[in-house]
């Protein structure tokens, strides 16, 4: 206000308390920690202690099954029953790795890709996914007690070279009764 010539203070930024107070010849009084700073504080520790403990406990790994629509299943010529899937196995960690896939619930299920790829592994570069289709073929030995009402379910369980695992469910269909 030295700028205008009125006398200082006129102008303030301060509560209606302390302007009363410096009315009255007080001093003002300053409170940093108040209550609303307080839950403030507290929300801001929840928050940042929920994400943390979230970013310690994700997966290094995903794995998700589509199955093919159409057709929901091939009935093959010796009897057996054959399912396609799309499979997407999903590497977060920042190093490539190499996964092994197995299937579980279904006794005598056989599965092979589609891209003539070797053998039943993996391998998914560092923070990328790598997507497949699989064929899972079940004998007409086993197809004819393992469906019940045109379903079948097993596992896909995905394991990487330290043992560490991912499973999905996976539902095969087949023909009723």
């Amino acid at each position: 206000m030295d700028k205008v010539g009125r006398p200082r203070g006129l102008i303030n930024y301060d509560s209606f308390k302390n302007t009363e107070r410096r009315a009255q010849g007080l001093p003002q009084k300053l409170a940093f920690v108040r209550t609303r700073t307080i839950v403030y504080m507290t929300l801001i520790g929840f928050v940042s202690s929920v994400l943390m403990w979230a970013f310690l406990n994700r997966t290094t790994a995903d794995l998700a099954l589509q199955p093919e629509r159409n057709p929901l299943y091939v009935l093959l010529s010796d009897g057996g029953i054959r399912n396609t899937y799309t499979v997407h196995v999903l590497n977060k960690q920042t190093s490539p790795r190499t996964f092994a896939i197995s299937l579980q619930g279904l006794p005598g299920a056989q599965m092979r890709w589609n891209d003539g790829r070797d053998g039943l592994k993996v391998e998914v570069p560092a923070d990328l996914e790598e997507t497949g289709r699989l064929f899972v073929t079940l004998p007409a030995e086993a197809a004819q007690s393992a469906f019940k009402d045109g379903a079948a379910t097993g596992r896909l369980v995905l394991t990487d070279e330290f043992g560490a695992s991912v499973t999905a469910e996976l539902l095969m269909r087949g023909p009723k009764g």
